[in-house]
């Protein structure tokens, strides 16, 4: 298996990313921001900090057919002398309702509801390990998953190159080079972000257009997001404080309040056509509004229909903000 090389420390907890899940199930972070939405599992939302009915309603409002709750500026607003409750680090949607919660102090909270056997399994054999706060969890379709910590990991129902890749980072020690992040896409494709920012994936191509040109020109990657559950819909910061991303409607406000409270710096337009929103736009899926099969989501960000060939919008954010916090 190799020999271990020299591996950088691991980042510190990343507070900025995007998680996908089935019937466009979402959750949001960033160090100022956080919004789920109200289809994620009921036992989930109990468990967040921003989740007491006393509090009061979210400044923004609710979006239509698709509600979420906000808490704004969360991290400016507790007084020093008050301790700060632990906050998501990663939440991971997969079958049947399950979920994964990882929280920054390194705890975790899940509902697996029997579709991740062996990832139960393996957290039961190696929970003497899970307590120092490099568990990792990325949850994928049909019983896809891949889990990791500082010394074990293990994953199940993967397609045959993503085995090659992590075996091509492991040796008897350990790590050579250590996931920061996995994806899971559709269709079986997937992405390995590192903490060097290499980038591995399969699939990207055929499922989420546009997304490898971005990957291959832009640099060294902090976090990506695949939606494993409906193709062309991913979030992408990179190491130079690009972000991009591609969404379906029920999240347009979603993507304007990102850009409103968290992303700073200038926009650049690549397409060639005017857009009324600074918002990523793509044309109308050719198989109109209806979905082509369950999990598919074939309607897009409100300006766009088929006639439309636009490009992509870039928002630039201060490289400074999109570090790990």
């Amino acid at each position: 298996m190799g020999k271990k090389e020299t591996v950088p420390a691991p980042e510190p907890k990343n507070k900025l990313f995007f998680s996908f899940g089935p019937d466009e199930a979402s959750f949001f972070s960033s160090p100022l921001y956080r919004r789920w939405s109200e289809n994620s599992p009921e036992e989930f939302k109990k468990l967040l900090p921003d989740a007491d009915p006393n509090k009061p309603e979210p400044e923004t409002p609710p979006l239509e057919d698709h509600k979420f709750f906000s808490s704004m500026k969360r991290a400016m607003s507790h007084r020093k002398d008050e301790p700060v409750e632990p906050q998501p680090y990663h939440v991971s949607y997969g079958d049947n309702g399950s979920w994964f919660l990882i929280w920054d102090n390194g705890e975790h909270d899940e509902n697996l509801r029997g579709a991740y056997p062996s990832l139960l399994q393996w957290m039961h054999e190696y929970q003497s390990s899970l307590t120092d706060g490099s568990l990792n969890v990325s949850l994928g379709p049909a019983g896809a998953f891949f889990a990791w910590c500082s010394d074990s990991c293990r994953w199940d129902n993967v397609p045959v190159s993503f085995t090659a890749e992590i075996q091509k980072m492991l040796c008897h020690e350990g790590w050579k080079r250590r996931p920061r992040r996995v994806q899971f896409g559709v269709n079986e494709s997937y992405a390995i972000v590192c903490d060097d920012g290499t980038w591995y994936s399969h699939g990207l191509e055929e499922n989420y257009e546009g997304l490898t040109e971005l990957l291959t020109s832009g640099g060294k990657m902090k976090t990506l997001s695949l939606n494993a559950y409906g193709a062309d819909t991913y979030f992408l910061v990179s190491e130079n404080g690009n972000v991009h991303w591609k969404v379906p409607q029920t999240w347009d406000n979603l993507v304007e309040d990102v850009s409103n409270t968290y992303m700073t710096g200038h926009r650049v337009r690549t397409g060639s056509m005017p857009m009324d929103k600074d918002l990523t736009y793509t044309k109308e899926s050719k198989h109109g509004k209806a979905k082509a099969d369950p999990g598919t989501m074939t309607k897009w960000l409100s300006g766009a229909n088929a006639a439309l060939q636009v490009g992509q919008l870039v928002v630039t954010a201060d490289p400074a903000q999109c570090q790990h916090q």
